[in-house]
């Protein structure tokens, strides 16, 4: 499946990177986790509240995935649709 950026929406802050990698790690091996950051037009680097993991995929990750008990939001090129409530992929067709 390759490498791909996964950007992780709806994480809080204080939930820790280890954690959101053992999660990860279940579709893959994952290489650097890291905040993303607002364009670099702004005077100082300030976090938008997603994080990037680089990593390369053995599995599909769902669109919907539960870190920490909190229901994050996962997205990457090339992502297959999910249904919303079920992150089931056969529920589209």
């Amino acid at each position: 499946m390759g490498a791909r950026r996964v950007r992780i929406a709806s994480l809080p802050p204080e939930a820790s990177d280890v954690v959101l990698r053992n999660v990860l790690s279940r579709y893959g091996d994952v290489r650097n986790i890291q905040a993303e950051t607002w364009s670099r037009l702004y005077r100082y680097p300030v976090a938008n509240g997603i994080r990037l993991a680089k990593m390369t995929l053995s599995t599909h990750i769902p669109s919907r995935i539960t870190v920490a008990r909190h229901r994050v939001l996962a997205s990457y090129d090339e992502q297959p649709m999910t249904y919303y409530g079920y992150n089931d992929t056969d529920l589209l067709y």
